[in-house]
This record gives structure tokens, sequence and C-alpha cells, in this order.
């Protein structure tokens, strides 16, 4: 089919033939999270789930789950996972291994960081050690910077944002004044909950939200063994629920 030449004819074949450019976004601390889940958060929550039960739906393609609430005509052209590497050796080796199954699956890795933070014990009697925290840095901001950047680039007709982070509210709302053409779909990870002030932004600005479910997760599974040209990278959660 040839191109129309008549504008007004071009704008109608665009809306009509041409598929809806996609991108994924997807917030990696917030959806490792929720599939490892939290005892104590399970325990105190009025919705009872086995907060273990996820853990073997770690070896996720996230563009696939995303591609589960895609509509018809829409097409995924990019996903990119934004996350940050756990300090220790173990973890570490296990998120790398993860890191390069996505990437082989075109996924597009983007790292933030932990920074170590050393807090005193200064209550009342308390007694003045010294305890290390570290905190996850950088991703909201990455994924703020990406949503706003390839908007304004015009790399996509829709966004998949997969997170149910507050912190990302307003870098939705910024879209919306930015570019209100584009479509922004959330998906809150499985075992979390959009929070009242995510699900007004949302409907206020004319976006919309899906859950998660663990029939997504079944069918978003990547390969227990994956062949590259140099490597074979191995699931390395296939056989025990490590975290």
């Amino acid at each position: 089919m040839r191109f129309p030449s008549c504008p007004r004819t071009r704008v109608f074949y665009i809306q009509k033939y041409m598929p809806n450019r996609v991108i994924v976004l997807v917030d990696g601390f917030n959806l490792y999270h929720a599939l490892k889940g939290d005892k104590r958060t399970a325990s105190k929550s009025k919705h009872k789930y086995n907060w273990r039960r996820y853990h073997k739906y770690k070896w996720l393609d996230v563009k696939k789950i995303a591609e589960c609430f895609l509509q018809h005509g829409d097409e995924v052209t990019a996903s990119y996972y934004f996350t940050a590497v756990h300090w220790g050796a173990e973890k570490a080796a296990r998120h790398r291994h993860y890191i390069d199954a996505l990437q082989a699956h075109s996924i597009e890795t983007i790292e933030g960081e932990f920074k170590r933070r050393d807090i005193t014990c200064r209550a009342e009697g308390g007694c003045g050690r010294v305890f290390v925290k570290r905190e996850e840095k950088k991703t909201d901001v990455n994924i703020a910077t990406f949503l706003l950047g390839l908007a304004s680039e015009d790399a996509f007709d829709k966004v998949v944002l997969i997170s149910g982070d507050n912190d990302l509210i307003p870098a939705i709302d910024w879209l919306k004044r930015l570019q209100p053409e584009k479509k922004l779909h959330v998906i809150i990870p499985i075992s979390r909950y959009a929070t009242d002030d995510l699900k007004d932004t949302l409907h206020m600005l004319g976006y919309t939200y899906s859950v998660m479910k663990e029939k997504h997760l079944k069918k978003s599974q990547m390969p227990n063994r994956i062949e590259l040209d140099d490597k074979t990278i191995l699931n390395p959660y296939q056989s025990n629920n490590e975290e």
C-alpha cells in the first residue's frame, strides 16, 4: 500500500494503520520487593497472602509482562529496566545474571546505586553505636528523566510504567503538561496496591492503571537456560528461593 500524499489522508492513514509506539519503563526496585514479599507487611495487611508466594517468578521478562496489558495496535519499541545492584557479592552475582538475561532479550538496563549512611544511635539512654544503612538512589530520578526526555524527543506514543511508587507522581504530572497527547498506563506490581494519591492523579490526568496478577507472571518467565555467543546464562532462582 502506497503512503498517501494528501496531508489530511496521511493523518487518517497514520491514525488507522500505524502502530502505537510503546516504551516500557520498569522500576526494578519496586518490582523486586513486590516479588520478594515482606513478612511484616503481609502480617499487617488486610489482604492476607503468602509473602513468599511470588519468589519463583523473579526470572521475569519485563517486556513480556508489559505486553500482557497492551491494546490492539500497540507495539513495544523499547524497554528500560531501572535498578541498583546490591553491595553483597552473592546477591550482586545473581543480579548480574538477571541483567545479562534482560539484555539478551533486548531490554536496556539503567543503573542507580546504593549509598551508605552511617547512623548514630542518639536515643535517650541509647548506646551511641554507629549503624550502617544503605539506601537505593537515582532510580526515581532516572525513570523521570527517561520519561520526560523520551517524550520530548517524540520517541513514543504510549508509555507503560511498571511501578507503584508515589514518588513518580510529579513526573507523571509533567508528562501531561508537556506532552498532553502522549498516553500512559501504570502497572502496579503484584502484592502491591495503588495508593489513593496515585489513583487520583491518574484519573485526573486521563491515564489508566492495572494490577499485575499471578497469571501474568506465569506467562512472562524467561527460559531457565539462555545461550549466547560467548556464554550461557542460567536462572539462579529455579531451584531455590534465594532473595
